[in-house]
């Protein structure tokens, strides 16, 4: 059984590195700040899991059971040090929250966060520098539970905020993808309190499961929900915009296909296989666009693009949406 549940969640990792690597990917794409707390979300959140799949290989093939791990060096330093990858994961779970609500984690939270990180080091420190018994490492102790016990519940809420906010903010789309992310991952802590109290035994397997679950659970959800989140500015442009930015700002044909695609959210690999051109080629012909008319990256071509619109008098009814989103990526 023990067995088992380490290979799941080797699985479980393995699958999680390919999902860090297609969410950076995808961040790539889009440019959206909230994919970025989302990447961090997927990061912390397998750096548990990995430390977690050390523990379970030490325990059964080294200590060969819980109480004598527990009191070996090496659970000394996991322990916090796995304390501080849960502190990571609360933050960009705080963070993407109060950026789904276009504000920005407030400076005394930042601070209550580092403390707490600087609390889980010392932990560390403590335990392997101080010889136990001692009242220091004992008052470190029931601060760094308590700690963990806060954050918990912090986690609990703002997850359950998400999946049942009240507030309706953005784009009914956005709105509906990021409920169904917060009901999935509500169940993870849910599962591992019912697992804990009803599983016996078979808990630590269960968790290994959902873990696997919770790592595959995002590629779907990328792909069912994403490919809409730069429509607005597809919708809002229309040929006759193109054709006037174009003859101002004296771009080409080929410079006009590759600002099109910009639009449908392509990247230069797909940039090139559209176009049958070589990636550097779109490289070079990106560069050129930029000169031309004035900017430095996709994202000051889209505020241009806007502002391209707003003077010709096109429809901007999407144009808060997505013009705010620019300025929070562009800061």
């Amino acid at each position: 059984m023990a067995h088992v549940k380490i290979w799941i969640q080797i699985g479980a990792l393995i699958v999680g590195a390919g999902l860090l690597v297609y969410a950076f990917q995808v961040y790539r794409r889009y440019r959206h700040p909230f994919l970025t707390h989302l990447w961090f979300c997927w990061l912390f959140l397998n750096l548990g899991l990995a430390a977690t799949v050390l523990s379970e290989y030490l325990q059964v093939n080294f200590y060969g059971n819980v109480d004598l791990l527990k009191t070996s060096v090496y659970s000394e330093v996991i322990d916090p040090v796995t304390s501080v990858f849960f502190l990571g994961l609360t933050y960009s779970i705080a963070a993407l929250m109060t950026h789904f609500y276009r504000g920005s984690t407030p400076r005394n939270v930042q601070w209550a966060f580092i403390g707490v990180g600087v609390l889980f080091i010392t932990r560390a420190a403590s335990g392997i520098l101080v010889d136990r018994p001692s009242t220091f490492i004992a008052i470190i102790d029931d601060a760094h539970h308590a700690a963990l016990f806060v954050m918990f519940l912090l986690v609990l809420v703002l997850l359950a905020k998400l999946a049942f906010m009240s507030r309706h903010v953005g784009d009914e789309r956005h709105v509906r993808a990021i409920r169904l992310l917060g009901k999935v991952y509500l169940l993870a802590p849910i599962s591992v309190l019912v697992s804990a109290a009803f599983a016996g035994p078979n808990h630590g397997l269960i968790r290994a499961t959902f873990a696997l679950l919770f790592n595959i659970f995002p590629f779907v959800w990328y792909r069912t929900f994403l490919p809409g989140w730069s429509s607005p500015v597809a919708q809002t442009w229309e040929d006759k915009d193109l054709t006037s930015l174009c003859r101002e700002y004296e771009l080409s044909k080929r410079q006009r296909d590759i600002i099109q695609l910009l639009l449908k959210g392509k990247n230069n690999r797909e940039l090139a296989e559209t176009l049958f051109i070589a990636p550097h080629t779109v490289k070079n012909h990106i560069y050129a666009i930029y000169r031309k008319v004035g900017v430095k990256n996709r994202i000051e071509l889209m505020n241009l693009m806007l502002e391209h619109i707003s003077k010709t008098g096109s429809p901007t009814a999407p144009l808060k949406q997505l013009n705010t989103d620019c300025q929070t990526r562009s800061e």
